[in-house]
């Protein structure tokens, strides 16, 4: 529960440093305004990333030209970022006196803490994104002369097994917290379900986005080398298919993971302030300080989603093809003129041939 008058120095008193000081108080009102402004600026970027990410999740169920368990892959993040740009909000916005058992609001408490809840799993699903995304290409290319007719269970089978993984840690850590507690029930519920409110959860997430954003580096530096390497020598249509699947979504995704480099370079500095400030005593999860460097990375994290789902959906070619479609419709105006095609009885034989495989070629590079 956030206090604004807890703690009004910060970190800065192990320094000898006073309220009366210039340079506590500097601090103290960027931790201030950005926690009372930050959620407005979370909140818009959130309605735009929700549109964005819902537009693609869409789209991405009737694009064909990938494989099924790549669609899957990209329209559950989707989703679980989606989940994050609603909930979010809400539990911001909402006052905590809304729902204290103490006052006997049940209801209102079981909703709250059930959202925190669902967020905690959104959450830690968002930063292992590159895991599962680089998981399933690298089963993809393993796979690569079978892998689009046989449409492999193994990523999914993993994502569900990962999302158990991730829900049992959630309900321990919660049980845990409200059985084992050291504070009264509404600062125990507020810890176990609330992420914002306990610091070694939020650490916990820190340690898997940076685990996910190392492994995907890998595994897409890797993946392109090899796949550069034997694109001219896949034997079959199919194995040609996934190689080129491969480089066109490592080239997709590379620029969208150098982007995640800013956020972890960001979120490591910030974890280099936090943590021996909380072990120390001078940073707590009720003061500021604390709340103004979780909003923060909110919001870099909020700028980064929408940066990454605006960037997907212009840069996957039959994504920004079914917007400019959907744009067209919307505004009732044909962009493309219709031709009456040329029946194919007026060419011969080899220009039959010419004009076929033409076709086929530009089918094959959209």
């Amino acid at each position: 529960m956030l206090n604004y008058s807890l703690n009004r120095v910060g970190p800065l008193i192990l320094f000898g440093y006073t309220e009366n000081d210039s340079l506590p108080q500097l601090l103290y009102n960027a931790a201030y305004y950005t926690v009372n402004y930050g959620p407005y600026y979370e909140l818009l970027a959130s309605a735009i990333c929700f549109i964005a990410n819902a537009y693609s999740a869409f789209r991405f169920t009737h694009v064909g030209t990938y494989s099924r368990n790549f669609r899957v892959v990209m329209i559950s993040m989707n989703l679980f970022v989606t989940g994050i740009a609603i909930l979010r909000p809400i539990c911001y916005f909402v006052p905590e006196d809304y729902y204290l058992t103490e006052d006997k609001k049940y209801i209102s408490a079981f909703i709250m803490y059930s959202i925190g809840y669902i967020l905690h799993i959104c959450i830690f699903i968002f930063d292992s994104k590159y895991i599962l995304i680089a998981f399933e290409r690298q089963i993809a290319f393993k796979l690569r002369a079978t892998y689009e007719n046989t449409q492999d269970n193994t990523t999914i089978k993993a994502f569900l097994l990962f999302l158990c993984v991730v829900w049992l840690g959630v309900t321990t850590k919660a049980v845990f917290v409200i059985f084992f507690r050291e504070h009264d029930v509404d600062v125990a519920l507020q810890k176990a379900f609330m992420m914002d409110s306990s610091f070694y959860t939020l650490m916990a997430a820190h340690v898997v986005a940076l685990a996910s954003w190392f492994y995907g580096c890998y595994v897409f530096n890797n993946l392109s080398k090899r796949a550069k390497h034997i694109r001219r020598y896949g034997t079959t249509l199919t194995e040609a298919f996934i190689i080129k699947e491969v480089v066109n979504v490592i080239q997709v995704i590379s620029p969208i993971i150098n982007a995640y480099i800013c956020i972890m370079v960001v979120a490591v500095i910030i974890l280099a302030y936090m943590i021996p400030s909380y072990m120390l005593g001078v940073m707590v999860e009720e003061d500021v300080h604390y709340h103004g460097l979780v909003t923060f990375e909110y919001m870099l994290i909020d700028t980064y989603n929408l940066y990454a789902s605006c960037y997907m959906i212009w840069h996957f070619k039959n994504l920004r093809r079914a917007l400019f479609e959907d744009i067209t419709r919307c505004l009732r105006r044909k962009c493309v003129t219709e031709v009456e095609p040329e029946p194919l009885e007026c060419y011969n034989r080899t220009q039959e041939a010419e004009i076929y495989f033409t076709n086929l070629k530009d089918m094959w590079n959209t």
